[in-house]
């Protein structure tokens, strides 16, 4: 192939410094890309070549009208990598790092293949480094023996990037090694990475030389898995001294080893932010997130799904444990050991709120469901307005808490008794069933309707991750004009196409407004990408055609653009139907369609990130399950439903969804919500907001629902704020917040009957409107728990009585006297009641109708009492009334003094019929059988005497008296102090 050089041609030429000073140029017509040595000039050529002192680079790819890969690129493969699975690569990607790292960052770029490595790769001064590869298919893998990290940094800051590839530890083959050991890492961003069958950690973030801390790593949709056959720890993440790292929508599957302590999720340094991820199986008793001997992390919305060890185990101080799921703790491990979340050692300042748990179905399969251990000082625990549930029975407790000084409060359900609607799975099998009754459920090994019961589907174990190609398809090169005139929807269509046919990429728009007159049609593992949704603008004129459509679709991504309809007419602006499994949606805004702005139809695992549907004829956000289960596992962050006909968000047929910092405002038309949740299980909104909308938040059906912190502007007067309707249940209202009502408002929160709800912090001046038979201060006659505080100006909660009864500071709980008590067993729990005339007047009767006191009887000696001789002198202070048939415990503390001569004798007086056995605790042989038996005599002195007995009265009620004399004309002084105590037990 001819070759011209600065003038020269030929099939050889001879080249001079002169001739290629050293430049990085690209001919007129060509797609290749020349490297000289010197600074400027170049050389021409239409094919590789190989020219002294000239190195050639190939444009990767070459894509008509594709975008140019970026310089500061390195393709391992130039380098000598082979990727095949079988040769060492390790030192042509070693050069790559050590090439990109000289020259101050850059992309080490691995296209698909497997590159085998038999030692570890070394990354120093990396900062700005990032290992990129095409997708999960990019794989690393450790060789067998090698019995180290694949990566390993050298301890200074260190700001990376690892993205788009897997690291395979090849763990049966190792005795030691992983996938990352990051000491030094800061700022490092771990991205779409499968860390697979790691012999210690997939991922280790360390402290930098000199042990400062390393801090702000992110760990995003990254998947830990399949580390049961390690001989060592096979765990996911270990942090220490590395801190305020955030963990983002990964999973962590099949990991435990036969180490010590294996753990998903190992914390070591706090302040940690893990949300949206999920967990699943493991073996060895692998803990699901195990925080310890640290400070201020957060767990929050996430999934853990038969963790063999506990779900969230924490020995540590002011963590934040929120809104996850939590279902058969210890199912893949030894049964009854493991907790849904168990605060251990030294657990102080910790909350726990908001949670749903849910026991193995399993008879004694998991230990409890909160456990709260008293072990190094532990207490001062906020638990409260958690969901238990109890599937199968425990083999400790729901809540088994020891803290000092915790708040443990508002937390439902003890088991299918207590809860009106609860989940539950059958034996061996992979799907959740919603059951609108109080126990029992349905087995099904696929997607069922049986008799009013809803299936639910298990989030998909997938075995692969998401192809994230490096190349662009730019849809100016297909002929697309963008000046909003030119029918641009041939070009876009033929650039997705395109990049289907390649196996993915990502589809360019620059800035511009595409004019489209049919709709564009999207396939798995495309980007459609914008520069921003101001700038970048997709415009359908048809009224009839949708915006966005694709059917079954996995690994989309549409992010910086905006989404414009006619106006008017039958159209949706996206329409993805039958599934839509991990895709993203980001900085999005999708407007002015006749129908729905966004429809989607059982997404799985995704994520919408500040998405804005307006102004459309139908919902915002219409996001809903199928015919074959539901759709499960979508987070909503920063997204934004305004002046929507219909509905703002709209959810269907939903499970385990998450809403944070999101707003709907003026959907105003009747019976249209800001949130609409219609048999929906499991939605938890976290700073959320309603403005003008004609019902706020709305619950039908379903259940488990959390809101906190929410605040509702401009509540219209024929709307609501909050409405629980359909039978929904476990609904959990949290510090929500009423603002500038519209004049004539008369419904803040509305729950139905049928519908079960706690309501906790609400500020608010509009009305409640509770089912009939339901009162502000606490009531469960309708399923319905208002708890104490959630008014704006306080008030008390009163037990038996709607009457206030004396000393009425706000936050006081009254319970009233009965008039008769009770006589009745109930048939579950206790029922509690105060007879304030008796010597123990707070009582509960059991299932059993045994009466026991809740609080001690007491009486106390407020003066000296002296009695002279040998008659028997009842005691003026140490008496107590008793009542009949029952049994108490009694204990007297009695201390006296005699005159020198004197001993003394004791005894007890008491109702008709009554009998008593008691005896001092200083003497073995000291019992007495009787009731007015006398003690054998004390010797003279000053003497501080306990005594104890049961007594048990028949069919009178009375007093029980201590008696006392001298066995002399002496005498006894009973001194100030004395007391007796009973307790009722029967």
């Amino acid at each position: 192939m001819p070759v011209t050089v600065n003038g020269k041609s030929g099939p050889n030429v001879s080249l001079t410094a002169a001739d290629v000073p050293g430049s990085l140029t690209q001919t007129t017509a060509d797609g290749r890309y020349i490297l000289s040595s010197a600074a400027s000039g170049f050389v021409k050529t239409t094919t590789d070549q190989s020219i002294a002192g000239v190195k050639t680079f190939t444009q990767t790819p070459v894509v008509p009208g594709g975008k140019v890969v970026p310089l500061d690129w390195v393709n391992v493969k130039t380098l000598g990598a082979v990727g095949d699975g079988v040769a060492n690569d390790r030192a042509a990607i070693q050069a790559a790092i050590d090439a990109v790292s000289t020259a101050g960052g850059g992309v080490v770029y691995l296209p698909r293949g497997t590159y085998r490595i038999g030692s570890a790769l070394l990354p120093t001064n990396a900062t700005g480094v990032q290992i990129v590869g095409a997708g999960w298919s990019t794989s690393i893998k450790i060789t067998e023996g090698m019995n180290d990290y694949a990566f390993k940094f050298d301890g200074t800051d260190t700001r990376m990037t690892f993205a788009n590839l897997t690291i395979d530890g090849n763990c049966t083959a190792q005795t030691a090694g992983g996938g990352i050991y990051g000491i030094g890492a800061v700022q490092c961003l771990f991205q779409n990475v499968h860390f697979v069958g790691c012999y210690d950690w997939g991922l280790y973030l360390g402290p930098q030389t000199g042990n400062v801390f390393g801090h702000n790593n992110k760990v995003t949709n990254c998947l830990f898995d399949n580390a049961l056959a390690s001989a060592g720890i096979g765990g996911g993440i270990y942090m220490t001294s590395n801190d305020e790292n955030s963990i983002l929508a990964c999973d962590f599957e099949y990991l435990g080893g036969a180490g010590a302590g294996p753990a998903a999720i190992l914390d070591k340094a706090g302040t940690q932010f893990i949300t949206a991820c999920n967990f699943v199986n493991g073996g060895n008793g692998c803990v699901g997130v195990r925080i310890q001997d640290c400070t201020s992390t957060r767990v929050t919305t996430c999934n853990f799904d038969g963790t063999s060890g506990d779900s969230i185990f924490i020995a540590a101080t002011r963590c934040n444990i929120v809104a996850n799921t939590i279902f058969s703790p210890g199912m893949a491990g030894t049964p009854g050991t493991a907790s849904g979340i168990h605060l251990e050692y030294g657990t102080k300042y910790n909350v726990v709120n908001s949670n749903t748990i849910a026991s193995a179905p399993a008879a004694g399969g998991t230990r409890s469901l909160i456990r709260e251990e008293a072990m190094g000082d532990a207490g001062l625990n906020s638990i409260q307005g958690n969901t238990l549930i109890t599937a199968g029975s425990l083999s400790v407790a729901a809540l088994d808490c020891h803290g000092v000084d915790s708040i443990i409060r508002g937390n439902i359900g003890a088991g299918p008794t207590g809860d009106a609607g609860f989940l539950t799975q059958a034996a061996g099998d992979t799907r959740y069933l919603a059951s609108t009754a109080a126990a029992g459920f349905v087995a099904t090994t696929g997607d069922q309707t049986v008799g009013g019961v809803k299936t639910f589907s298990q989030a998909p174990k997938v075995p692969g991750g998401p192809v994230n190609s490096m190349v662009l398809y730019n849809v100016k090169a297909y002929g697309a004009i963008g000046n909003g005139i030119a029918d641009d929807t041939a070009a876009i269509q033929n650039a997705i196409n395109a990049a289907s046919a390649a196996g993915g990429g990502t589809v360019y728009l620059p800035t511009g407004t595409y004019k489209i007159t049919a709709e564009l049609t999207l396939a798995n593992h495309i980007t459609l990408l914008g520069d921003g949704d101001f700038v970048t603008e997709i415009k359908q004129t048809s009224t009839t055609a949708n915006g966005l459509v694709g059917s079954s679709l996995i690994y989309i991504t549409i992010r910086a653009l905006r989404l414009t309809g006619p106006g008017s007419g039958t159209g949706r602006g996206i329409a993805f139907t039958t599934e839509f499994d991990y895709c993203l949606l980001e900085d999005v805004t999708v407007t002015d369609w006749g129908l729905t702005g966004i429809d989607i139809e059982q997404p799985i695992v995704s994520n919408f990130t500040r998405v804005t549907s307006r102004l459309n004829g139908g919902a915002g956000f219409y996001i809903h399950g199928t015919g074959l289960g539901a759709g499960t596992s979508l987070s909503m962050d920063s997204c934004w439903a305004r002046d929507n006909v219909s509905n703002g968000f709209s959810f269907y047929n939903m499970t385990y969804c998450a809403f944070v910092a999101c707003a709907a405002d003026n959907q105003i038309n009747a019976g249209k919500a800001g949130y609409l949740f219609d048999t929906c299980v499991g939605m938890s909104l976290i700073g959320c907001g309603s403005e003008n909308n004609n019902v706020g938040v709305k619950f039908s059906g379903g259940g488990t629902h959390t809101v906190n912190g929410f605040f509702n502007y401009a509540n219209p007067a024929t709307g609501v704020g909050f409405w629980v309707t359909g039978g929904a249940s476990n609904v959990h209202l949290i510090g929500v917040n009423e603002s500038s009502p519209v004049a004539g408002a008369s419904k803040w929160i509305q729950v139905d009957s049928g519908c079960t709800a706690t309501v906790r912090g609400s500020i608010h001046s509009t009305a409640d409107q509770f089912a009939a038979g339901t009162t502000i201060s606490i009531s469960n006659s309708a399923g319905v728990e208002v708890v104490a505080g959630s008014r704006a100006t306080g008030q008390n909660t009163t037990l038996g009585a709607m009457a206030p009864l004396g000393d009425n500071g706000v936050g006081v709980t009254q319970v009233a006297d009965v008039t008769t008590a009770p006589s009745t067993n109930p048939t579950g729990g206790v029922t509690l009641y105060a007879e304030s005339g008796t010597s123990v007047p707070l009582k509960f009767r059991d299932a059993s109708g045994n009466v026991r006191g809740v609080a001690r009887g007491s009486s106390f000696a407020t003066a000296d009492q002296t009695s002279v001789g040998t008659a028997l002198t009842a005691s003026t202070f140490l008496t107590a009334s008793v009542q009949a048939n029952a049994v108490y415990l009694v204990e007297a503390l009695v201390y006296w003094t005699t005159a020198n001569t004197a001993t003394v004798t004791t005894s007890w007086t008491g109702p008709a019929g009554a009998t008593m056995i008691w005896g001092d605790t200083t003497t073995g042989g000291d019992i007495v059988t009787t009731l007015g038996g006398v003690s054998p005599a004390w010797a003279t002195g000053t003497k501080l005497v306990r005594i104890f007995g049961t007594l048990v009265t028949a069919g009178t009620a009375g007093t029980l008296g201590f008696t006392f004399a001298s066995s002399v004309a002496a005498s006894v002084t009973v001194k100030s102090g004395s007391g007796l105590i009973l307790d009722r037990i029967k």
